[in-house]
């Protein structure tokens, strides 16, 4: 059930295990590890508790550090850092994954810590790591993958740094030559990406266009869903669609509650 995203039912299901009568360490593990991943999954969406499904994970992470579980667990612990908008221990969280022994990991570990750094203003540094990144000799399906993610990155750095021209042909680039079917998530992210670019190129029509492409083809992952949903309240405000405006707000709000981007908004 967690692993399909349906965190509801998957703890449902846990609370109807006796816990006495799991007696293998491995079984102990994988229960301790779903249960406390899906209550941060939850939180980090419709607004549970924050505090309480991050101590359990650091519980669970502090035991835990020899198990494959431990990189899944610092990825979602930096996750709930981001979604109190505390950067900083987002990207030392995010640093544990590179310790990991397979490369794609490591990839993955710079990404994320580089996506921090675009937490905090740190355009040059967040740039700096994304290049690496996309640099890499490794060409397999998981390396590849990152190194898309990294290219999207790129180009958030470059609209941020006074080139939202070269951010805009980066993010095309990755949208043209690839399939959106094979990879929603990774288009969600191109297209909110294409809608900074865009704003801060002052189009603001063209920035509400890709933001709209989140939100009705690409909304599977919640973080990007939420971001998209952000900027289309200010720019259906802007063109003068107050109702539109107030529908996506409300489904920020209603459906995000747990995101930075509700509290931005």
């Amino acid at each position: 059930h967690a692993s399909q995203g349906r965190y509801e039912d998957a703890l449902e299901v846990l609370a109807k295990v006796n816990t006495s009568t799991i007696k293998r360490p491995l079984i102990q593990q994988d229960y301790l590890f779903i249960k406390a991943f899906s209550q941060a999954k939850l939180a980090l969406t419709g607004g549970g508790d924050k505090a309480a499904a991050e101590k359990d994970l650091l519980g669970f992470f502090g035991g835990n550090q020899s198990t494959f579980h431990a990189y899944e667990c610092a990825e979602i612990l930096g996750d709930l850092a981001v979604a109190k908008q505390d950067y900083v221990e987002a990207g030392k969280r995010y640093a544990y994954l590179a310790k990991a022994p397979w490369k794609d990991y490591q990839m993955r570990s710079s990404v994320l810590q580089a996506s921090a750094m675009l937490g905090q203003g740190k355009y040059a540094e967040a740039k700096a790591k994304f290049d690496d990144v996309v640099a890499s000799p490794l060409d397999d399906p998981a390396a590849l993958e990152q190194k898309l993610q990294a290219k999207v990155g790129q180009a958030l750095c470059l609209a941020e740094s006074g080139d939202p021209a070269g951010g805009i042909n980066l993010v095309q680039e990755v949208i043209g030559s690839n399939e959106p079917q094979q990879n929603p998530a990774l288009f969600g992210r191109a297209y909110n990406s294409l809608g900074r670019c865009y704003l801060k190129s002052n189009k603001p029509k063209d920035a509400l266009l890709a933001y709209l492409h989140v939100d009705v083809l690409f909304y599977q992952n919640p973080e990007t869903h939420a971001e998209a949903l952000y900027y289309l309240t200010k720019l259906w405000t802007e063109v003068k669609k107050s109702e539109r405006a107030i529908q996506s707000r409300t489904l920020l709000q209603s459906r995000y509650a747990g995101s930075s981007w509700a509290k931005k908004s």
